[in-house]
């Protein structure tokens, strides 16, 4: 997503130069060390290479990142605005620095909350020196930040209740979006079973449990199969209670590039998302908008408040079955394997939304006008 927003800054006229990883999100993608790409300059830094499904390994993985990056800023010429994303979290202590020595204004993209994610993955104890460090060191970074965004109105509650004395005002919401020339509605030959789809990270804010006790309940329906695309923490084990259920119309596939995202998501019928209790207003799943992009139905089962059910209820997108109600969820795949026409006017919502607020071009110049406005205040 940050990625786009640095193109789309180029094309409006600012001189972008990123800092990232040589490394992609596959542990053997790598990239070379320069590049010029959508007119910004591209600096790639390397950093361990520990396993990232492990904590002490994904720690030691965003600590040499943030290392390896900081020497990079050093030798960079001094921006006007400094963006950095929470992606790893510990690039807000990288920002505070140059802030604090440098004097540049920052701006910080929420996409996750921490500590407070780590206390709700039971990572950390919310009583514990370390996650009352943490929570106090977050604090003191993001009170020098220009501006703070974040993924929606409740995820902006849910930072100003953790850390009250921050300037509301510079709290700022901007739904997360997708590339409508890139995903968009594509054909499905008529007669097949009607697929239903989970597309992206399986982690520990995502509840399995729920779908699982589904999958059992409408295990003899033979309109419906079940897609999974991805990976993360929480896959092995949903691959092992599909197996030893004998859930045999559930398939599991790893990630897909880029280039192959619009023709995978087009093969659901309906796509499920889901945010489990605790960790509403702390994530909000990408994958939404780029189901809205293709127009599909969304299925979203999970904690009952938060940005993502209000977001399915507001622009009649699907349904919304509360995390535990295994009945509820089966209930609604039935009800999505058997009506063709509502999956369709559900689907047709959700491109119409997604064109109205969730396309690319509008997100990036909400993200341009908050940077401007940090660059013309000079914060």
């Amino acid at each position: 997503m940050v990625s786009a927003v640095a193109e789309d800054a180029s094309k409006g006229g600012w001189r972008v130069t990123v800092v990232t990883s040589a490394r992609g999100y596959n542990a053997d993608e790598t990239y070379p060390p320069q590049a010029e790409h959508g007119g910004a300059s591209i600096h790639r830094v390397g950093g361990a290479r520990f396993n990232r499904h492990s904590v002490a390994g994904r720690l030691a993985n965003y600590l040499s990142f943030i290392v390896a990056s900081g020497w990079k800023l050093l030798w960079l010429p001094s921006p006007d605005c400094l963006v950095v994303t929470s992606a790893p979290p510990f690039s807000l202590a990288l920002a505070w620095l140059m802030r604090v020595f440098r004097r540049v204004p920052f701006v910080f993209v929420a996409e996750d909350l921490y500590p407070e994610i780590a206390i709700a993955s039971k990572i950390l104890r919310a009583d514990s020196v370390t996650a009352r460090l943490a929570g106090w060191l977050f604090g003191c970074w993001l009170h020098r930040a220009a501006a703070i965004i974040v993924l929606g109105e409740h995820m902006k509650a849910r930072l100003l209740a953790s850390h009250p004395r921050l300037d509301a005002a510079r709290v700022v919401p901007i739904d997360n979006w997708h590339d409508g020339r890139r995903l968009f509605p594509l054909g499905r030959a008529a007669g097949e079973r009607v697929c239903v789809q989970y597309s992206g990270n399986f982690g520990e804010g995502h509840d399995f449990a729920t779908l699982v006790e589904a999958l059992e309940l409408v295990k003899e329906d033979a309109r419906l199969r079940f897609q999974f695309v991805g990976g993360g923490r929480r896959r092995s084990w949903l691959e092992d209670e599909v197996r030893q259920h004998g859930l045999t119309s559930c398939t599991f596939h790893d990630y897909v590039s880029e280039e192959e995202l619009n023709q995978s998501l087009n093969t659901a019928d309906v796509c499920l998302v889901t945010v489990a209790r605790g960790f509403e207003g702390l994530l909000v799943p990408s994958k939404l908008y780029g189901i809205m992009a293709v127009g599909k139905p969304v299925l979203y089962y999970g904690a009952p408040d938060g940005d993502v059910p209000a977001l399915v209820k507001r622009h009649e997108l699907g349904w919304v079955i509360e995390q535990g109600d295994a009945a509820g969820l089966a209930y609604a795949l039935r009800e999505a394997a058997a009506d063709p026409k509502l999956r369709a006017r559900l689907g047709a919502n959700a491109r119409h939304a997604f064109e109205a607020h969730y396309d690319r071009p509008l997100a990036t110049a909400r993200y341009l006008q908050v940077f401007d406005g940090v660059v013309a205040n000079g914060r």
